[in-house]
């Protein structure tokens, strides 16, 4: 599952995942992350053609690391 960082106040498009629609297409992969730095910065985008028809979820990196940090605690938590 690929991860991508983009750390900038601008929204992220297209133009600043090639790698990331390159990796999708040469490995088949259906599904990648962004973790993106704005809060507004959220959702789902189409990689189109050049990804393989490949998805990404932009993940404002405030939610990222909450989600991250909730799942290892409920994962200690169990017996």
């Amino acid at each position: 599952m690929p991860f991508e960082v983009k750390y900038r106040s601008q929204t992220t498009g297209l133009g600043e995942l090639r790698g990331m629609q390159q990796f999708c297409a040469e490995r088949k992969v259906a599904r990648g992350y962004v973790i993106t730095k704005d809060v507004t910065d959220f959702g789902v985008l189409p990689l189109g053609g050049a990804g393989g028809g490949a998805m990404v979820v932009k993940i404002p990196a405030p939610l990222a690391c909450y989600w991250l940090g909730r799942s290892e605690v409920e994962e200690a938590g169990k017996p």
